[in-house]
C-alpha cells in the first residue's frame, strides 16, 4: 500500500511546491512594482517640493 502511496504522496508535494514558487514570484513582482512606485512618488514629492519652494523663496531653498 506504501508502494502505491508513494507516487500520489511526490506528486501532491510536487504540486504544492510548484504552487508556492508561483505565489512567491507573484508576491515578488508585486514588491518589485510597490518599490518602483514608491520611488516615483518620491520623485513626484521632490519636484513638487522644489516648485513650491521656488514659488516662496524665489529659488533658494532654506539652510
Amino acid at each position: 500500500m506504501a508502494q502505491r502511496l508513494a507516487p500520489t504522496v511526490a506528486h501532491g508535494l510536487n504540486a504544492a511546491v510548484t504552487w508556492w514558487t508561483d505565489q512567491i514570484a507573484t508576491l515578488s513582482e508585486r514588491a518589485a512594482d510597490a518599490v518602483l512606485a514608491l520611488r516615483d512618488n518620491a520623485d513626484a514629492y521632490e519636484r513638487v517640493d522644489q516648485c513650491v519652494t521656488d514659488r516662496f523663496t524665489g529659488g533658494q531653498r532654506a539652510r
